[in-house]
């Protein structure tokens, strides 16, 4: 992207619940992490077009084939990153007991090792971390509900939303995304 649109990246890794904090307070130019537009976020920051629709999906052990629903997590501990879309789905079913983590690698090794028995994420998120890790788990059921995904900027950067809109565009059309995305997630 950032060669698409004519600048030189710098990436930064940000706990998920600082990263919109940070972009507001100017520490960075763009948010390039599976963020799902929301209501919430629009007020705060402007969104590019959607860059892929994913959406919530349970991941558990590989060997556990008791966990295929949110309704199968009752009485039951779920992982979910802090300041997440999951954290606010998981803490609206009942009986569910939910556990907050900075990363998505830490809940992942929470669960590798029984502390947690299951893990509400992105798709293409955990399915990645699951590939790159070669940790024994596997994705299960279906989403338990879409979402879009964008690139955040600060309210005043119209510009540089112009321009990531036009790279998205780009290579979407161009199949770039699709390519990338076989590639880097597998699925």
């Amino acid at each position: 992207m950032a060669e698409r649109i004519g600048m030189e990246p710098e990436i930064l890794m940000v706990e998920w619940a600082g990263i919109l904090p940070g972009l507001l307070a100017g520490k960075y130019d763009m948010i390039i992490g599976s963020m799902a537009i929301t209501e919430e976020r629009q007020e705060q920051a402007n969104f590019s077009i959607p860059y892929y629709v994913s959406g919530a999906q349970l991941i558990v052990r590989a060997d556990d084939d008791s966990i295929m629903s949110l309704e199968d997590l009752v009485g039951k501990k779920v992982g979910v990153t802090l300041g997440t879309t999951y954290e606010e789905k998981a803490n609206e079913v009942e009986g569910v007991e939910v556990m907050t983590y900075k990363t998505e690698m830490d809940q992942l090794l929470d669960l590798v090792n029984g502390n947690i028995d299951a893990v509400i994420t992105d798709k293409y998120i955990g399915a990645y971390t699951i590939q790159e890790s070669g940790l024994d788990l596997k994705l299960v059921g279906d989403l338990i509900y879409e979402e879009t995904m964008g690139i955040p900027v600060r309210k005043e950067d119209t510009d540089l939303l112009e321009k990531l809109n036009a790279a998205v565009e780009e290579i979407t059309n161009d199949g770039t995304l699709e390519e990338l995305g076989s590639k880097w997630f597998g699925i």
